[in-house]
């Protein structure tokens, strides 16, 4: 589990912003496929990346409770990408601050 967050973390350092609709569209069914697997396997490791990825408690509960099958694991890829953007455009700034 850990390798599958180190190797996405790593991934998404790569990417440039802003994200192509395309590119985004291609990482939500990559993970949404991946998210759905751990629904069934792994529950409990999937809450841990969550943790791991700093997303709100309540906004993952709100999914669960708003959303099911595709459309709750495509809602939650959907999460895990805003939040790696933010955190790369965060980034991605401090980056460009320091070089001034």
């Amino acid at each position: 589990m850990s390798n599958a967050l180190t190797e996405m973390n790593r991934q998404l350092e790569e990417i440039k912003l802003p994200v192509s609709n395309d590119a985004r569209l291609e990482l939500r069914q990559l993970l949404s496929d991946k998210i759905a697997a751990w629904l069934e396997r792994s529950p409990e490791h999937l809450f841990t990346v969550f943790y791991q990825l700093d997303l709100g408690e309540e906004q993952v509960s709100d999914i669960f409770k708003k959303k099911m099958g595709k459309e709750l694991s495509d809602g939650l890829a959907d999460m895990v990408i805003n939040r790696q953007i933010q955190r790369l455009e965060t980034y991605q700034n401090y980056i460009k601050e320091k070089e001034l």
